[in-house]
C-alpha cells in the first residue's frame, strides 16, 4: 500500500459492505471478484492480516471493519437460511477473534455478541 502513502493517504477503512479481511479463504474469494488478477498472501485471522500489513515498508493506518459477509461465508458457505446454533457459535468465535486482534466494529468495542 505504499502507493497510498505516496499519494497522501494516511488512513484506509477496509471491510466495507460486509467484505472483511478474514478469514483468509472467503476474503480471498471476495477480493478476486473486484481484483481477479491480484494474489492475496495467506494469513491466519485478523491477527495475521495486521501482522502482514505491519511488514510493509510504508503503509497507511488501517481500520479493518468486521466483514459480516466474510464471516458468514466462511461458516455457512452460500446457504440462504438461518444459521444453526453451532454455526452461530462459530461466527461469534470469528467475530471475537477479529475484535481481540484489532478489527473495528461499527459499534462500541465493548459490545460483544451474546
Amino acid at each position: 500500500m505504499a502507493f497510498k502513502v505516496l499519494g497522501g493517504v494516511t488512513t484506509c477503512v477496509v471491510g466495507n459492505c460486509g467484505m472483511g479481511a478474514a478469514p483468509w479463504q472467503p476474503a480471498t474469494l471476495m477480493a478476486r471478484a473486484f481484483h481477479p488478477d491480484n494474489e492475496v498472501p495467506e494469513y491466519e485471522g485478523y491477527a495475521g492480516y495486521f501482522a502482514h500489513l505491519s511488514k510493509s515498508a510504508a503503509t497507511p493506518n488501517v481500520a479493518a471493519l468486521l466483514g459480516h459477509g466474510t464471516i458468514r461465508l466462511s461458516v455457512m458457505g452460500v446457504d440462504d437460511r438461518e444459521p444453526t446454533s453451532a454455526e452461530m457459535n462459530a461466527m461469534k468465535y470469528l467475530f471475537n477473534e477479529a475484535l481481540d486482534n484489532g478489527a473495528a466494529p461499527r459499534r462500541s468495542s465493548n459490545w460483544r455478541p451474546r
